[in-house]
C-alpha cells in the first residue's frame, strides 16, 4: 500500500479519536447557541447556561489534551493535529464565548452589584471614620477648652486665696499693732500709777513729815517762856513722869 495513503489513513484514524463529530458541534451548537440569560433576575437561565459554558470548555480542554498528544507522534501529524484542532476550536469556541458572554450577563451584573455594595461600605467606614475622627477631635477641643477655663478659674482662685492672705496678713499687722498700743497703753497707766502712787506716797510722807514739824514746834513753842524784861524766849522742860 502507498505509504502516503497508509499516512493519511493513520491521521484520518487518530484524528477520530477526538471523539466529535461535526454532526455533535451542530448538535451543540443547536443546543446551546440559542440560549439566552435574560438579566439580573432569571437564575434558572444562568443555570443552565453555567452548566453548557462548563461542559463546552470541558470539550474544548480535552481537544487541546488530545492535539497534544497526537501532535507528538510527528510533526506533520502534528501540523494536521492542530489543523483539525484549530478547525474543531473555532467552532467550540464560538459556541463557549457566546455562553460565556451569557453567563456575563449576570456574572458580571453580580460583580457590578457587588463593587457597588463594596465601595458603599467603604465610603459608609470613611463616613464614619471621618465622623469619628471628628467627634474625637471635638472632645478634644472641648477638654483643651474646659482644661483651660479650670486653670482660669484656679488662678483666679490662687489670686483670690492670695489677696485674702494678704488682707489677714494685713489684718493681723493691725490687730498687733493694737494689742501693742493697747499693752503700751496699760504700761503707761502702770507705770502712771506707780508713779503717782509714789507721788502719792511722798506727798503723804512729806505732810505727815511737816505735821510732825509742825507739831514740835507747836509743842516747843507752848513750852517757851518771854522774859519781860529782854523778852528773851526760854524752853520749859517737863519732867518725866
Amino acid at each position: 500500500m502507498n505509504p502516503e495513503i497508509q499516512k493519511e489513513d493513520y491521521v484520518s484514524k487518530e484524528l477520530k479519536k477526538y471523539s466529535l463529530a461535526d454532526t455533535k458541534i451542530i448538535e451543540l451548537r443547536n443546543k446551546y447557541l440559542k440560549i439566552k440569560v435574560n438579566g439580573i433576575d432569571d437564575i434558572d437561565g444562568y443555570a443552565l447556561c453555567k452548566s453548557a459554558h462548563q461542559e463546552i470548555k470541558a470539550i474544548r480542554l480535552g481537544i487541546e489534551e488530545k492535539r497534544q498528544e497526537l501532535k507528538a507522534s510527528s510533526l506533520d501529524f502534528g501540523r494536521k493535529v492542530d489543523a483539525e484542532a484549530k478547525r474543531l476550536s473555532i467552532q467550540i469556541i464560538e459556541i463557549e464565548t457566546h455562553l460565556l458572554s451569557q453567563r456575563k450577563v449576570i456574572e458580571d451584573e453580580k460583580k457590578r452589584i457587588k463593587e457597588e455594595e463594596q465601595e458603599a461600605i467603604r465610603k459608609e467606614e470613611e463616613r464614619i471614620k471621618k465622623e469619628e475622627e471628628l467627634r474625637i477631635e471635638k472632645i478634644r477641643l472641648e477638654q483643651e477648652k474646659k482644661e483651660r477655663e479650670l486653670e482660669e478659674k484656679q488662678e483666679k482662685i490662687r489670686e483670690e486665696q492670695k489677696k485674702i492672705e494678704e488682707e489677714k496678713q494685713e489684718i493681723e499687722r493691725q490687730k498687733q499693732k493694737i494689742i501693742e498700743i493697747e499693752e503700751a497703753k496699760k504700761r503707761a497707766a502702770e507705770q502712771a500709777r506707780i508713779e503717782k502712787e509714789k507721788i502719792e506716797k511722798e506727798t503723804e510722807q512729806a505732810v505727815e513729815k511737816v505735821r510732825l514739824e509742825k507739831e514740835k514746834l507747836e509743842k516747843i513753842l507752848k513750852n517757851q517762856v518771854e522774859c519781860p524784861k529782854c523778852h528773851h524766849k526760854f524752853q520749859i522742860n517737863k519732867e518725866k513722869k
